[in-house]
Parts: C-alpha cells; structure tokens; sequence
C-alpha cells in the first residue's frame, strides 16, 4: 500500500495555506487593456485621471463609500504608470496577506510583492492591497513603462482568506 510522502503531525500547518486569487492583465494599447478570459467585475483606472465615479464604485460593489473614489485612483490622478481598481469579491474576502505582480511589457520582465496597505492618494513603491470593511478588495502598483506599453501582460495574484 502506497504512502504519503509526509504527515503534517500538526494539523495546523495544513492549515496554512491561503487561497489567492489571480488575475491576467492584457496591455492592448498605451494606457489600455482588458482582463482576460474571465473578466472580473472591476473598475480600473491608468494614471491618466480617467477614474470612476464614486456612484459607479458604489453601484459595482453595492454599499455605498466602501472605498472612496480619491483614494484608491487619486484625487486628480494617481502618477505615472500607476494601475489602480477595485475588485467585486462579493465581499467573501476575510484578509489578505500579500501581493505578487509580475509583468512582460515588450522585452522587460519585472516581479514585484507587495503587502496588505490602506490605499493613499500617493504612488506605492510597491504594489498595495486593500480589504475593505464588507470584503471587496482595492489594488494600487506602479509598473515602469507601463503607460507607454503597447502590449504586454500583467499577472496579479491576491493571498487572501476567504471569510
């Protein structure tokens, strides 16, 4: 009879695994693109100022405020190659622990971590993640070269507990 190669002799450590959520990013234009296959419902927003309204926030995700509009794309716009959206989680996310971007733009490679920061009205030096009150998730990362990038893919993935 076969075996398994290890026994977790304490329980806890298989707990310890987080569920994550990962997201494909396409770059189809300068300061444009679309989520692949499955898209996710969530407003995005380059640098360029074009945020969403606070109505729209507010009607994507149900509530009404639950992450304000100038924090998350900047009161005026967020900076360059900054990428910034809320995520529609139906509120099952109970916390997250880290976030991971890697991203192909042209011939550049770039890995990036982030970790689970309040959303400011300032560029990240590093990617933030947000959960807000109800569950929703906020993300803010910079790229270098992003907003000139004509193609390219941005890889996004959310360590999370679901509630």
């Amino acid at each position: 009879m076969a075996q398994p190669s290890y026994i977790f002799k304490n329980d806890a450590l298989a707990r310890h695994q987080k569920a994550y959520i990962d997201l494909v990013y396409i770059v189809t234009g300068a300061k444009a693109g679309k989520f692949a296959t499955l898209p996710p419902r969530a407003l995005l927003a380059y640098d360029n100022g074009s945020a969403p309204s606070q109505a729209d926030v507010d009607a994507l995700l149900g509530s009404s405020s639950e992450f304000a509009v100038g924090t998350v794309y900047g009161s005026t716009a967020l900076g360059t190659d900054a990428l910034a959206f809320i995520l529609d989680c139906e509120q099952q996310i109970a916390s997250a622990a880290a976030i991971e971007v890697k991203a192909v733009l042209g011939t550049t490679q770039s890995d990036q971590v982030g970790a689970p920061l309040a959303l400011a009205n300032t560029l990240p030096d590093n990617p933030r993640v947000q959960v807000s009150s109800l569950g929703n998730i906020g993300v803010q990362l910079v790229i270098s070269g992003l907003d000139a990038a004509t193609s390219g893919l941005v890889l996004i993935r959310i360590h999370c507990d679901l509630k």
